[in-house]
């Protein structure tokens, strides 16, 4: 009975033997290089405290004892050297397979037409790679062999014409933990649409996002997506919208919401149209205005000098305008422009008014000016009843400017206007006691 006992127990520990030492000695596919490689081979291999030398012999390529330590989900830089037209590919077995051919599992690839090359680059293992002994593969191609599939060679286990490979081992001693998205940004914006996207972050298995105009973070769920970018094109123009994603880590957990702002373009709006003084008296002025297509407010300027604003007027957000405290008997410019949204503006319009005269003095001794004939051709005559004193008249044009200047000391005068261009003109006369102006009409 105990030798039976005996020779079950050696059994056992002979299959615990056989898979354990399996498990660990995973067999691999190779690569083929039907012309072998002679100078198109790697040179020189550098990552980590990896830094390896190629043998004299090109045929040796398990150097699987010869390893370095990363870190999953971080870039790790890596310098490799090699020869005569040969493009380079990186490979890494994450599966434990026995190949090469799964989704991620080659990390890079690259040709650069050179007698010699070296390629200087980053890669990084998954995030979602768990502490263990991984294979690295590295294949010097002939050409452009590598690089593509369909070529005269691809992947890992490939059917090459000319070139080497060599294995080598990467530990991945930790995973660094998952973060929240990074450098969330909108591109592309439009009126109606945007291109939003962020960096991938570490230990993500794919996150959620929540797009609104409103500004606080989410308390609910977001839109599941397994990349990092977006398009939408269901915006509304003018309008601040405000992206907020987080990471899905895996095993029900999320991190933390990032956010980020951004404001569609406004539609284009015309310019205020049909600007009109009405209920004009001494002091004061009702300014209306037809609206126009796609503004969202006005901005209005009352003044007397006819040059178009520069700067910022006053903002309201529908016509009319009362205008109040203006002085009497004075020429004034109304300009109005539509506000579009997002700091856009058309361009300023504008209608002219005189103020009433103020009642009192004027009335009393009945002042009065007249201008005829009007329209002018050659002369233009003024004709004055009781003004007081020695008076000034000023021909202004429209866009402000004083053209003439004339003294007055009778109540009948002339003014030459053959020298002027056809258009619109204001007689603006000023003594002790009085002010008026007079729109006139120069035609030739």
């Amino acid at each position: 009975m105990k030798n039976f006992i005996s020779k079950i127990q050696i059994v056992f520990i002979f299959l615990l033997m056989f898979f354990t030492s399996t498990t660990i000695a995973q067999t691999y596919c190779a690569p083929s290089f039907v012309n072998g490689c002679s100078t198109w081979r790697n040179q020189t291999i550098d990552i980590g405290s990896i830094n390896w030398v190629a043998p004299s012999s090109c045929t040796t390529w398990d150097f699987t004892s010869t390893s370095t330590n990363v870190t999953a989900g971080l870039a790790e830089t890596m310098t490799v050297t090699n020869a005569n037209f040969c493009g380079c590919s990186v490979w890494i077995d994450l599966n434990a397979d026995g190949d090469f051919d799964d989704v991620d599992e080659n990390l890079y690839t690259m040709y650069q037409p050179n007698s010699s090359n070296t390629y200087n680059f980053s890669i990084t293992v998954p995030g979602s790679a768990s502490p263990g002994m991984y294979r690295m593969r590295v294949i010097a191609s002939w050409g452009s062999d590598g690089t593509s599939v369909g070529a005269n060679g691809y992947g890992g286990c490939g059917a090459y014409q000319y070139g080497n490979y060599d294995d080598f081992t990467l530990n991945v001693v930790g995973v660094l933990p998952c973060t929240a998205p990074t450098g969330l940004s909108a591109t592309g914006i439009t009126t109606n649409s945007a291109n939003l996207s962020w960096a991938a972050g570490p230990g993500a298995v794919g996150y959620e996002y929540v797009l609104d105009t409103i500004a606080s973070t989410p308390t609910g769920i977001g839109t599941p997506i397994q990349g990092t970018s977006f398009s939408t094109s269901a915006l509304l123009p003018s309008k601040t919208y405000y992206l907020f994603v987080r990471t899905d880590c895996g095993t029900a957990s999320l991190t933390g919401w990032s956010s980020y702002s951004f404001t569609t373009a406004s539609l284009p709006c015309g310019i205020a149209m049909s600007i009109t003084a009405t209920s004009v008296t001494a002091n004061g002025a009702t300014i209306s205005w037809n609206p126009s297509a796609n503004a969202v407010a006005y901005e209005y300027v009352v003044s007397t000098t006819a040059a178009a604003p520069s700067g910022n007027g006053t903002t309201i957000l529908a016509s009319p305008y009362v205008a109040s405290g203006l002085p009497p008997s004075t020429l004034h410019y109304a300009y109005v422009r539509s506000y579009c949204g997002n700091g856009t503006y058309s361009n300023w319009n504008y209608t002219f008014f005189t103020t009433a005269a103020p009642t009192g003095i004027e009335e009393e001794f009945n002042f009065g000016i007249s201008a005829n004939p009007n329209p002018a051709k050659d002369n233009l005559t003024i004709k004055l009843t009781n003004q007081s004193g020695s008076g000034r008249i000023e021909v202004v044009d429209i866009y402000g400017r004083s053209v003439k200047y004339i003294s007055v000391n009778s109540t009948e005068l002339d003014v030459d206007m053959s020298d002027l261009s056809n258009g619109y003109y204001f007689v603006k006369y000023t003594d002790e006691s009085h002010a008026r102006t007079l729109r006139i009409v120069k035609q030739k």
